[in-house]
């Protein structure tokens, strides 16, 4: 009895050291991670008046922002839709060296096949405007309040964003996404994603990125407001 309590022991004490340096791998792994966020974070420029840049980077005119008196806020699949049946260009190579002809055959057909995806599901899609290529399935979606919206707005305009950076991301894995709708009108969508760093703003077929801060203060409180909006949701890895 008591070589098997010291067995017991000896396999206990073995599985605390076990745990305790996989704490520290994770510790450090974590770290990591944080150390090359706050790295890509500094190596941006950020705009004051990034929001007016989105909608000159999407060629809109005619639209004001501050007409904007309702907002829908989404929990979207973090996976890309999968309905386009070619071989789209993945690395920074490929798009570069890509004729442009051939990038424009591309994207043409990923938009038709895109518009046949969306007319065939019967599942919620963001971008939600039907001229628009579907991204990501939509799990929840939630009404802002006035009191509500006024604090994403604030939040909104107190990230550091940056339009025009030395480098994109080549990947966009967002949780959330909003729709920003002015009477019955839909101005403007986008997703955010903290993982990339990045934003994708949609306005009908067109869209376009920007990178933003994601350790700042303002950054962390505006992830944790969209999560409180949808309490039966899980968000893994977003902490």
């Amino acid at each position: 009895m008591r070589v098997l309590r010291r067995v017991m022991f000896g396999l206990l004490g073995l599985a605390a050291v076990a745990l305790t340096l996989l704490s520290v791998q994770e510790v450090r792994q974590r770290r990591s991670i944080e150390l090359a966020a706050a790295e890509m974070d500094a190596a941006l420029h950020p705009k004051a008046n990034w929001d007016g840049r989105v909608l000159e980077k999407l060629a809109i005119t005619g639209i004001d922002l501050s007409t904007i008196d309702r907002v829908e806020v989404h929990a979207v699949s973090p996976e890309g839709l999968r309905f386009y049946s070619g071989k789209r260009s993945g690395s920074l190579t490929e798009l570069v060296n890509q004729p442009a002809a051939a990038r424009a055959a591309e994207q043409a057909q990923f938009r038709e096949e895109g518009r046949r995806f969306r007319d065939r599901t019967q599942q919620a899609l963001f971008p939600t405007d039907p001229a628009s290529t579907p991204e990501h399935r939509i799990i929840a979606s939630h009404s802002l309040e006035k009191d509500q919206m006024r604090k994403i707005f604030g939040l909104w305009r107190a990230q550091l964003v940056d339009c025009d950076p030395d480098g994109f991301a080549l990947c966009h894995a967002p949780n959330f996404a909003l729709s920003l709708y002015s009477g019955q009108r839909l101005l403007l969508e986008a997703s955010i994603c903290w993982f990339c760093h990045n934003m994708y703003f949609f306005s009908g077929e067109k869209s376009t990125q920007c990178s933003f801060a994601v350790t700042t203060p303002a950054s962390r409180t505006l992830k944790e407001a969209l999560k409180s909006y949808f309490p039966g949701v899980k968000f893994p890895g977003l902490e």
